[in-house]
């Protein structure tokens, strides 16, 4: 009986232990394919937004208010005629220049949830002259740069003379009105340490940092060059601007879209070297009066050409 008992014994844990053994090479198999299938998930999910657009011949593109890169019109209920700008301009022509013509989807966005709008997965990119910033760059991916914006640039009102240089406002007896969240605000904070900030939400009313200055609530506005310039022109002969030749800050502007969207970004990247380079860029810049800044390009002749050209 005990060398019948010491056998059964030992069956089963010869039993137990192959069972765990079997166990553990299906957790091991398990493990491996999960990884595979994460990664390729991963690698299918970086090119998601691109391979849709492209099958389906459709881009979904999200708008905001920002003249003149984006101009809202009053006809809401149709977006293809209340929709006209520069970035509009831009997107209808990469469209347009597909074989056969890709579709437009405009889907408005609001630049107090930009981040929410962008991955939400209804877009795959907002057209605007989005600002690249530091913060920023952890959250998005950025497009090239279709043109440069300069930031701080300072409204005041006419005939005031007290501001020379950006350094004249570091003083606590100026007060600055400026827009919660905007690029000008955070280096307002930084470089004015000892000037009043006047700091509001305005969620895309501009118009409210205007009141500040000619209700003398504020001594300036600081704002960027497109704000500034659409104020100015809305409410001429009251206001001046300073600094536009040579802005505090100058940032670069471009599409956006979520991060690991690289078949989208690469696309759209080749779409604003063509436009730059065939000029496409120049005709809607003189189109719409754009008031970015552009680098200034030089080529030289190949030594295949400097025998023709002499």
């Amino acid at each position: 009986m005990g060398l019948e008992h010491i056998k059964q014994k030992s069956n089963k844990s010869y039993y137990s232990c192959l069972v765990l053994s079997i166990f553990a090479i299906l957790i091991a198999i398990f493990s491996f394919l999960h990884q595979n299938n994460t990664t390729s998930r991963f690698v299918n999910e970086d090119s998601r937004v691109f391979d849709r657009a492209k099958r389906t011949k459709t881009l979904r593109v999200g708008y905001g208010p920002f003249p003149p890169y984006t101009i809202i019109g009053p006809n809401l209920s149709d977006p293809t005629q209340a929709l006209s700008g520069f970035c509009i301009d831009m997107v209808n022509y990469i469209a347009e220049q597909q074989e056969p013509k890709w579709k437009v989807d405009w889907i408005p966005v609001s630049w107090e949830t930009l981040r929410a709008d962008i991955y939400s997965g209804k877009i795959d990119f907002v057209a605007n002259a989005i600002y690249k910033t530091v913060p920023r760059a952890a959250e998005f991916s950025y497009t090239k740069p279709f043109t440069y914006i300069g930031v701080g640039v300072a409204l005041i009102r006419k005939g005031d003379l007290r501001f020379k240089n950006f350094t004249d406002l570091n003083n606590p007896s100026v007060t600055i009105s400026l827009a919660e969240g905007w690029v000008i605000t955070g280096y307002a904070r930084e470089r004015l340490p000892k000037a009043n900030l006047l700091i509001k939400p305005i969620s895309g009313q501009t118009d409210l940092l205007f009141q500040d200055l000619i209700a003398e609530r504020a001594d300036v506005v600081l704002t960027d060059i497109p704000v500034a310039v659409n104020i100015y022109k809305e409410h001429p002969g009251t206001i001046e601007v300073l600094w536009l030749e040579n802005p505090p800050i100058t940032v670069e502007a471009g599409f956006s879209t979520r991060k690991g969207e690289s078949g989208i970004i690469e696309f759209l990247n080749t779409c604003i070297s063509a436009m730059e380079a065939d000029g496409t860029l120049d005709v809607f810049d003189k189109k719409w009066q754009a008031p970015g800044l552009y680098l200034k390009k030089e080529f030289r002749a190949g030594d295949g050409l400097k025998d023709m050209l002499e």
